[in-house]
């Protein structure tokens, strides 16, 4: 029973996604003619299955609130909401319609690669995580600091990979118009972290703070 919820919940994830791409570019049998664009459907459909399967104790574990939550921060959750659809519209509809585009299908397949790179940095932190994961900046139960796998060397690797997605989707569809986009889910994802690494070194006090004194914070050797 459990796995059918997963399943349902993963489906009922990507298909509007999906979907949407496909209405913004505005051909259905000409979306999928381009290998990119098709390639990209793909990721995104298994990189859905793979963020369930790796919720293991609930489809929903995303909506855990926790011992202790950084309430004042849930609106930086909900922008990243209408931002995401807005790019997944406006993103295949400038492709269609030959406005701003970057360069040609050499910049598609390079997207098609950030994408897969940007989705696996998505799900594999969820696995990691476990219990711990949560879509709001929350301390669960029993919470203790992860520092190892990608921890090891960035503190938020699950927000690079937001990033690279969002890139390696841009990029696909070769959208100039959705770099703007872009810069604006970085200001909100560096919100995102700033509140969270307050709350976490109000937890975890000095192990938090020797963590951080070893560790990059996004992006290794740069910041």
């Amino acid at each position: 029973m459990q796995r059918a919820v997963r399943v349902l919940f993963s489906v009922a994830v990507v298909v509007p996604l999906v979907g949407l791409l496909v209405l913004a570019w505005g051909d259905w049998n000409r979306f999928w003619i381009h290998p990119a664009r098709v390639g990209a459907v793909v990721v995104l459909v298994l990189a859905a299955a793979g963020r369930i399967l790796s919720l293991a104790d609930s489809p929903l574990a995303w909506k855990r609130r926790g011992e202790r939550e950084d309430v004042g921060q849930r609106f930086v959750f909900l922008t990243m909401i209408p931002l995401t659809l807005l790019l997944f519209y406006i993103v295949p509809y400038s492709d269609s319609h030959n406005w701003l585009v970057l360069g040609g299908d050499k910049v598609r397949y390079i997207g098609l690669l950030v994408l897969c790179v940007g989705l696996c940095f998505r799900v594999v932190p969820m696995a990691i995580l476990g219990f711990r994961f949560s879509g709001y900046i929350t301390v669960q139960k029993g919470h203790t600091l992860v520092t190892n796998g990608l921890y090891r060397y960035v503190r938020h690797p699950n927000y690079l990979g937001g990033l690279l997605g969002l890139l390696g989707l841009v990029l696909v569809f070769r959208a100039g118009v959705g770099l703007p986009l872009l810069a604006l889910a970085a200001v909100i994802f560096i919100a995102r972290i700033n509140a969270e690494e307050r709350l976490l070194a109000s937890v975890f006090g000095r192990e938090y703070e020797d963590y951080r004194r070893r560790s990059w914070r996004l992006v290794p050797f740069v910041y």
